[in-house]
């Protein structure tokens, strides 16, 4: 009977034993699930906290994007302030130019204000033309490489000399977008057409002083006739005879005389390497 009692005591012993593990282990289990759920509640402020930053960042980039746009509004209206500014000074210098030779000539003497004007003549195809055309070159760059470099340096020239020399009547805007559009020059940073558009007024400042000369001058161009050393003188690469093609550069005539002799095209080429 004594051996019946042990034994219930141990089996009593072992279940104790049990049931104190078994809620050691939920306990265990208690305070794990209350740590995991520290942990999504955290992890869960975080991503609301993460999406909050993301939304001011979108609106944030927005905003600058709106800001961009305006500011290249801004600048594209600046940049058409400084052309007509540009404008607006090369009328004053003209007008500036024009009193000048007006107080400094005596008697209604025309042969200085000629003068004058055919050393400008000079300067603008040597110093603004020549120069804007090399630019307008490379601005063509692999549109013009199968032809050779003089070709088309002296198609540039032509185009711009027939484009303004003969339709001086309009501005000198309307010019220029005539004028790119004749080279085939599709695109044009503002800095260069806004050059372009002021050595373009500064010809037409030229031309209308040099016609309300007394008498005019006249500006001439010379096709399929023969060359004249009195009239023409060759381009570079070109001989002076044969037949005159075109004219680069027009000549600059008073009373019929040759002031400044015509650029031209003969159909006789030299063996020359064009710098």
């Amino acid at each position: 009977m004594f051996q019946d009692n042990d034994a219930q005591i141990a089996r009593l012993i072992d279940v104790y034993e049990w049931l104190k593990n078994l809620a050691y282990l939920l306990y265990s289990s208690n305070e794990s699930i209350s740590v995991k759920a520290d942990d999504v509640q955290k992890l869960t402020e975080h991503t609301k906290d993460g999406i909050f930053l993301l939304r001011q960042a979108k609106q944030n980039f927005t905003e600058l994007s709106e800001q961009i746009k305006d500011l290249k509004l801004q600048l594209e209206a600046k940049n058409t302030q400084i052309i007509q500014l540009e404008e607006s000074r090369a009328i004053l210098l003209s007008e500036l130019a024009s009193a000048k030779m007006d107080l400094s000539t005596h008697y209604h003497s025309d042969r200085p204000k000629h003068f004058s004007l055919i050393e400008k003549y000079k300067t603008l195809k040597e110093q603004q033309i020549d120069p804007l055309v090399n630019d307008l070159f490379q601005a063509l760059g692999e549109n013009e490489a199968n032809r050779p470099r003089k070709d088309v340096i002296n198609s540039i020239k032509i185009a711009f000399s027939e484009t303004v020399f003969t339709l001086s009547d309009q501005s000198a805007q309307e010019l220029c977008d005539r004028f790119l559009e004749r080279i085939s020059l599709a695109f044009v940073d503002n800095h260069l057409k806004a050059r372009i558009t002021n050595i373009i007024y500064s010809c037409l400042q030229f031309l209308a002083s040099a016609r309300q000369c007394e008498p005019p001058a006249l500006f001439v161009f010379y096709q399929n006739e023969p060359f004249s050393p009195e009239l023409h003188e060759p381009a570079r690469g070109w001989a002076d005879e044969g037949m005159v093609i075109t004219t680069i550069y027009p000549a600059y005539l008073v009373n019929q005389q040759v002031k400044v002799k015509a650029l031209v095209l003969s159909d006789h080429a030299i063996d020359y390497t064009y710098i």
